[in-house]
């Protein structure tokens, strides 16, 4: 089920928005979703890409640290605090296979029964599921991730899960339509921007996490292994922001690509290896996933005191479009960065330490 595209909803969405721009072509977002909708349709769709121009690339990076400076000083913190070397010693295989037959079921029930604001607008873009959603095991290009285009000129999703046959399945698309609600509530098209595009979907994901050990006997591995592996990509995030941020904090950038490696490797001690491997995810992606999993931690902090009051200001911060310092809007709310980041990683090693990888 869900295994294609409707081409006909495409092209006739295509056709709409063709109408549009060629009346207002002075209005960015029909070009843009134009431009998504024959991505979609020629199955082309693209995430995080690095500028062309290197060091335009480095300048924006500057501008990044510069903009969420009071976040990159508790990434430091937490690269800091955390002892990953447990976390290492996952091998990233999860066995234990789940039907397909549960995965829709499932996200619907958990969208219907975690809050009513939610779930009005979940209900909304689900009923187009047979439209919208793609589950493919293919692995050649376009098929072969997670990922959602969202069409802001008609509050529409597209969205693609590429199934393993896992807990991952239901943490993937819960993650996807989390995007989809945030995105239906304010649109956003940058991640440098605003730095929470992801913090719904890890949020959404975590909640999710806890209703499936509850639906599903003996998962306590399984959503161990989950948790454990992202918790890893943002340990490794953390420690390549710091690095980053501390390089280019302390030089200006001119160089190409390759004598930036060069000069980084002779500043911060690293192989040349190393660096290359650290540049292959650019900075503005790292930062759109460990920002918000630090601010998902204090969430889901206050969730477990108080659900209706998590609720409320993770709306107001998903809504906000006027607010000139996240970090400021934060601590207002009492949601401090790293207050509980220590305790959550330690439950997740004594989780894990249960495990075969423990």
């Amino acid at each position: 089920m869900y295994k294609k595209w409707n081409k006909n909803v495409i092209n006739d969405q295509i056709n709409k928005i063709s109408v549009l721009t060629s009346e207002k072509p002075g209005i960015i977002r029909y070009q843009r979703d134009l431009d998504t909708l024959c991505a979609i349709a020629n199955n082309k769709t693209k995430m995080f890409q690095p500028d062309s121009n290197f060091q335009e690339q480095i300048k924006y990076d500057k501008e990044l640290i510069n903009r969420n400076k009071p976040f990159i000083n508790d990434i430091d913190i937490f690269n800091n605090n955390i002892d990953d070397n447990q976390f290492k010693n996952i091998d990233g295989v999860i066995e234990r296979v789940i039907p397909q037959k549960y995965l829709i079921s499932f996200v619907h029930d958990f969208y219907n029964s975690i809050d009513k604001d939610f779930a009005h607008i979940f209900n909304k873009l689900f009923k187009d599921r047979k439209d919208n959603l793609r589950l493919t095991k293919k692995e050649h290009e376009g098929f072969n991730r997670n990922y959602i285009s969202y069409i802001k000129t008609l509050n529409y999703p597209y969205i693609n899960i590429h199934l393993t046959d896992t807990v991952d399945d239901f943490l993937n698309l819960v993650h996807e339509y989390a995007h989809a609600i945030a995105d239906y509530m304010y649109f956003r098209p940058q991640y440098g921007r605003y730095p929470f595009i992801e913090l719904l979907p890890m949020f959404m994901e975590k909640l999710a996490s806890e209703i499936l050990l509850e639906d599903f006997d003996d998962m306590e591995e399984d959503i161990a292994i989950s948790n454990a592996l992202t918790t890893r990509t943002i340990l490794r995030y953390a420690d390549e922001i710091s690095i980053e941020s501390n390089y280019l904090s302390h030089n200006n950038i001119n160089d190409s690509r390759k004598a930036f490696i060069s000069n980084m490797s002779s500043f911060t001690g690293d192989t040349k290896t190393k660096i290359e491997r650290m540049m292959d995810v650019s900075l503005e992606e790292k930062l759109s996933y460990t920002i918000p999993y630090l601010t998902m931690i204090e969430f889901y902090t206050l969730f477990n005191n108080d659900p209706q009051e998590a609720m409320y200001v993770l709306k107001e911060l998903i809504k906000a479009n006027n607010i000139k310092d996240y970090y400021e809007f934060l601590q207002h709310n009492n949601l401090i960065i790293n207050e509980h980041s220590k305790d959550f990683i330690d439950k997740q090693q004594k989780e894990l330490r249960l495990t075969r990888f423990g």
